[in-house]
């Protein structure tokens, strides 16, 4: 992202929280315009700011971009439709064990954020 001169932002707001998260990053998008894309920790999130988005007036995808994770059912027929990324059952058990890992040697609980 430093190649291109990009700078991530960050919504702090808990993923399972969907809505709250979801209302969270339009607020930002409304707050921030030079921001072009989000990605959200999964596809529920992304669908639930795709809604929040248009009843906030922001347009999708002419004034943002939206990425999903973990390809839903549902994020191959919602309008406009959700770019979102697959993930197979051995990269998640990849992660959640890198998590682990990461926490045990840190003293965090798993899953928690630094």
């Amino acid at each position: 992202m430093s190649e291109a001169r990009l700078t991530p932002h960050y919504v702090d707001v808990p993923y399972y929280d969907h809505e709250r998260a979801a209302e969270a990053a339009v607020q930002y998008v409304l707050a921030h315009p030079e921001v072009t894309a989000i990605f959200c920790a999964n596809d529920l999130t992304a669908i639930t700011f795709l809604q929040a988005a248009r009843v906030a007036g922001v347009s999708v995808p002419d004034q943002v971009s939206v990425v999903g994770f973990d390809d839903i059912d549902l994020a191959s027929i919602i309008r406009p439709g959700l770019t979102t990324m697959a993930v197979t059952n051995r990269v998640w058990a990849a992660l959640r064990s890198h998590s682990c890992c990461t926490s045990s040697i840190s003293g965090r609980s798993p899953g928690a954020l630094p």
